[in-house]
């Protein structure tokens, strides 16, 4: 009996010791569980309130929560979201006040410049010999003006889908010589080199009107910022078989910041941010919607040996 008594006392402080271990590790192991999840839980709600109030840089620490990982890298990828969303819209909220900045300033100068000429003539206050003179200037103002109210138009129906292209199959070899012809006066102040080489073979199937449209912004473009005593080259190929033509325009002397390279044919982009050259940044944005329109695709780039610019476009040879 007393050898029972002891066993079962034995027994009965055996399974008080485990009692108390048992419980002592759920209390560590409930303790564990609480600041494995807890923790990282706290680490979202800390980081999420940061971007909440506009730090868009944090970003909630991958420590190998398990269950939790998912959870942290999707709130991580719709943070990066907002960020890129946030930086967009800066950088189109930066071009539209350049772009407001460009158009003031190009409808300012030649209303100044003819408002201040009026003033003149009606003062009479301007020699009978100089009057043909400012005239002249006077007509180039309006013709800038009313340039500039076109393009505003244009590229509006463009964007809106208003337009309609009356296509037909258009050598383009002439069309190139009928371009250069219509910038011959601004060829005539600038001592550049222009070279053409198109085959007479070449057709495209467009709008005449409109591929003029497109030739005299991209070789105008080309011409307007090329440095004296450079080059522009005019150059056209068939492609893809025959369904197509490549033109090309590469003006020589100058670059494009590669960083600027994508967004050069959007409408409130103005690459030449100083007031020396003239230009809201319209042509190039109507000139891309034009291609387009047509079922053609348009890029630019720098040479490989950073000598200049090209710009490519390609065009349908033949009706689809």
């Amino acid at each position: 009996m007393g050898q029972s008594a002891e066993t079962l006392s034995h027994m009965r402080r055996t399974l008080i010791y485990s009692g108390l271990i048992a419980i002592l590790l759920g209390v560590l192991i409930s303790y564990g569980t609480s600041r494995y999840t807890v923790t990282p839980i706290r680490n979202i709600q800390h980081v999420a309130r940061k971007v909440v109030q506009g730090d868009f840089r944090q970003r909630v620490r991958m420590e190998s929560y398990e269950e939790l990982d998912d959870l942290a890298a999707t709130f991580n990828q719709a943070v990066d979201r907002v960020e890129e969303t946030m930086k967009e819209q800066q950088r189109l909220d930066q071009l539209s006040k350049q772009f407001v900045s460009n158009v003031s300033h190009e409808f300012r100068v030649p209303l100044t410049s003819l408002a201040g000429f009026l003033e003149l003539l009606q003062e009479d206050k301007i020699p009978a010999k100089d009057k043909g003179k400012v005239t002249a200037i006077m007509q180039k103002d309006v013709e800038r003006l009313s340039r500039l109210v076109h393009d505003l138009l244009d590229l509006s129906r463009l964007q809106s889908g208003k337009i309609e292209l009356e296509r037909e199959l258009v050598p383009l070899k002439p069309t190139v010589e009928e371009t250069l012809d219509r910038l011959s006066p601004q060829l005539e102040n600038k001592p550049l080199s222009v070279t053409s080489d198109v085959k007479p073979s070449l057709v495209v199937w467009a709008d005449e009107d409109r591929l003029q449209q497109i030739l005299l912004n991209l070789i105008g473009n080309a011409v307007q910022h090329s440095p004296a005593g450079e080059s522009v080259e005019i150059g056209a190929r068939s492609v893809q078989g025959g369904q197509a033509v490549q033109i090309t325009v590469v003006n020589r002397g100058t670059t494009i910041p590669p960083e600027e390279l994508p967004y050069l044919w959007e409408r409130f982009t103005k690459v030449d941010k100083s007031r020396s050259k003239q230009g809201t940044g319209l042509g190039l944005a109507i000139t891309r919607e034009l291609v387009h329109l047509h079922g053609g695709h348009i890029e630019a780039d720098n040479l490989p040996d950073q000598s200049g610019v090209r710009v490519t476009f390609t065009l349908p040879a033949r009706e689809n």
